[in-house]
């Protein structure tokens, strides 16, 4: 998620993998972990190949409902959900010093939008961002959410055109026009349960160059060891 970069290979569209493995599991955990680990894997290799893998998603069970069930089984983690639930960030409403960082997020990245998203089970929360007007909704359905995509895998998630993208071209959001590229990084904590993003966006096509994806990498450790300081949060 931070200044580390892993060996990858970056499409149109693509998922950096920086796949992580927990070496310890219960012995009653440990089949619940393995769906977790087989579905972050199953969507990674969705995200990062061309429509391919997708398709054979589909076909198994003659909708998105496999796809949905993948997603499921890595949002609903409890271990990722009392992760989130203690950053307390939740219960806290939205923070100008978040919407500052968001700001100075889509500044250094070169994007017209930035958020800091949170995602819970049902729901997506914006706890920082660049659209404080009113205007834009800070909490939303899972529906509605890109960055679920993020969290689920754990990894970086470079989106050049939506509507190419094998799992987000029939995504509302790209449907819709709202966002057209994306670009975001998991905020996780020290045993790599993923909370939520730091993410860019654009509504129309943006190639994501190197140094942008790794300014959002750098901006996404800062903001991490932040929300992960348990004393961090009293200033915010």
């Amino acid at each position: 998620m931070g200044c580390p970069t892993p060996a990858c290979h970056r499409s149109k569209g693509s998922l950096v993998s920086d796949e992580r493995r927990d070496g310890v599991a219960s012995s009653t955990g440990a089949s619940a972990s393995g769906n977790r680990d087989t579905a972050r894997r199953l969507l990674t290799a969705a995200a990062n190949s061309d429509a391919v893998v997708s398709a054979l998603i589909r076909e198994i069970s003659g909708d998105e409902s496999t796809i949905g069930s993948l997603l499921a089984a890595a949002i609903n983690d409890p271990d990722r959900l009392a992760a989130l639930r203690r950053t307390r960030l939740l219960d806290s409403g939205p923070s100008s010093a978040l919407d500052n960082f968001a700001a100075l997020t889509a500044e250094a990245v070169g994007a017209p939008y930035a958020a800091i998203s949170l995602v819970d089970k049902d729901t997506q929360t914006f706890a920082g961002c660049t659209v404080t007007d009113g205007s834009l909704p800070r909490q939303f359905g899972l529906e509605y959410s890109v960055c679920k995509f993020t969290v689920a895998v754990g990894n970086l998630l470079v989106v050049d055109d939506a509507a190419t993208h094998p799992l987000l071209a029939d995504h509302p959001m790209v449907r819709g026009g709202v966002i057209r590229a994306y670009i975001g990084v998991p905020l996780a904590d020290g045993r790599g349960h993923a909370v939520g993003t730091l993410c860019c966006s654009d509504n129309q096509p943006h190639h994501w160059t190197t140094g942008q994806i790794q300014i959002l990498r750098d901006l996404g450790h800062v903001l991490a060891s932040r929300i992960f300081d348990p004393h961090a949060n009293e200033a915010g």
